[in-house]
C-alpha cells in the first residue's frame, strides 16, 4: 500500500515489539506515524525506512520480506514462537496446522482480510529514545484476544453526571477511523455533548454515522480545537484521558464539523461479549501513548498545542 509523505499525526511509544524488540532495552523508543488519507490506516517506519501499518489489535508485525531474506533458526517449542501464534484470527483457516520443525506464523492484513504463512525473522528497530512523565493506567489483555484493554469506569462530558461504563471494556484499536461507543454508551454520551454544547443554534444534517454535526464558521476556535464540551476517560484511579475539540470534531467539509464519535454496529445494548468502547485512531492522534507491555500499563499525555506531532523532532536525542 502506498503511503503519504510522512505528517506525523501522533506520537507513539512501545516500551517491547514482540519479535523486535531486544529483551534487554529497558527504554521506550518513539516512531514517527503517518496517516493514510484513503483508508485512515496508520504507519512507521520500523525497518530500511518502509512503513509498516500499525495494528494495536494486531499480535504480529508484519511485512514482505526480500527473496534472500533468510528465515530465523526459530522450532516449534522457542517462546517466541509460542508467542507470535498466541492469537490467530478466527478467519485464517490455515493456521489450524501443526506445527511440525520449524516454527511458522500466521499474519493477518487488516486491509485485505486474508493471511498468510510465514516465517519469522530478527530485525533492529532504528528509533530516537524517550524519557518523559506520563500519566498511566493499566493495560490488560485476555486470553486469545490480541486486543489491549484499558481500566475505563466512566466517561465525563464536560459537567457531571459521567456516563458509567457498563461490562465490556475499552479497547485501542488504529484501524478504526473513530471511537465506537456501544449503543448503551453511544446514546447517553451524545445526548450529554448536546446538552452541553453552547452552540445548538449551529446545528446541521448528520453526516453519514456521524450524528451531531455542526456549521463550523459559528464555532469558537482555540487553540485545542473548536470550543465544544471536553470527553473523559474516567480511569479506576480517578486519573483522566480527555479529548478536546481537536480530538473530538472532525472537518468534513469547509463548513461543517461533526462529532467524531459514531454508534457501534451489530451490537446489542449491553452485551458484555462486545467492547463497550472502541478507541480510534482520529482520538489517539496528537497524544503520546507508551505501550509497556512488560509492565502492562499505557502511559499518554496530550502533546500541547504549540508542539503537535508534524512539528516533533525526532532527531533531538534529549526526549
Amino acid at each position: 500500500m502506498k503511503m503519504p509523505r510522512p505528517t506525523p499525526p501522533l506520537l507513539l511509544a512501545i516500551s517491547l515489539l514482540v519479535l523486535a524488540w531486544p529483551a534487554s532495552c529497558a527504554d521506550p523508543v518513539l516512531f514517527p506515524v503517518s496517516k493514510d488519507a484513503a483508508t485512515s490506516l496508520y504507519s512507521i517506519p520500523v525497518r530500511d525506512g518502509a512503513n509498516h501499518v500499525v495494528d494495536l489489535a494486531g499480535p504480529l508485525l508484519w511485512s514482505t520480506c526480500a527473496r534472500d531474506h533468510l528465515p530465523a533458526k526459530l522450532s516449534c517449542k522457542d517462546p517466541v514462537c509460542k508467542l507470535a501464534n498466541a492469537y490467530r484470527a478466527p478467519s485464517c483457516r490455515i493456521a489450524g496446522r501443526p506445527c511440525k520443525k520449524k516454527c511458522t506464523a500466521y499474519p493477518y492484513n487488516p486491509v485485505t482480510g486474508k493471511c498468510a504463512a510465514a516465517g519469522l525473522i530478527h530485525t533492529r528497530l532504528v528509533v530516537g529514545d524517550l524519557t518523559t512523565v506520563l500519566a498511566f493506567t493499566a493495560l490488560h489483555t485476555r486470553k486469545g484476544n490480541p486486543l489491549h484493554y484499558i481500566p475505563v469506569q466512566a466517561i465525563a462530558v464536560d459537567q457531571p453526571p459521567p456516563v458509567l461504563l457498563p461490562a465490556g471494556g475499552v479497547v485501542l484499536c488504529s484501524r478504526v477511523a473513530f471511537t465506537a461507543l456501544r449503543p448503551d454508551v453511544y446514546r447517553p454520551v451524545v445526548d450529554a455533548f448536546d446538552r452541553g454544547q453552547a452552540r445548538n443554534d449551529a446545528k446541521v444534517d448528520k453526516v453519514g454515522p456521524l450524528e451531531l454535526c455542526y456549521n463550523s464558521t459559528m464555532l469558537e476556535n482555540t487553540r485545542n480545537g473548536y470550543a465544544v464540551p471536553e470527553i473523559s476517560f474516567v480511569f479506576e484511579d480517578g486519573k483522566r484521558w480527555t479529548f478536546v475539540g481537536s480530538n473530538s470534531m472532525v472537518q468534513v467539509d469547509g463548513q461543517t464539523a461533526c462529532l467524531a464519535f459514531v454508534e457501534m454496529k451489530g451490537v446489542k445494548a449491553g452485551d458484555p461479549n462486545a467492547a463497550a468502547v472502541v478507541v480510534g485512531g482520529f482520538q489517539m492522534e496528537n497524544h503520546l501513548l507508551q505501550f509497556d507491555l512488560e509492565k502492562k500499563q499505557l502511559g499518554f499525555a496530550m502533546v500541547p498545542s504549540f508542539s503537535e506531532c508534524s512539528n516533533f523532532d525526532f532527531t533531538n536525542s534529549q526526549y
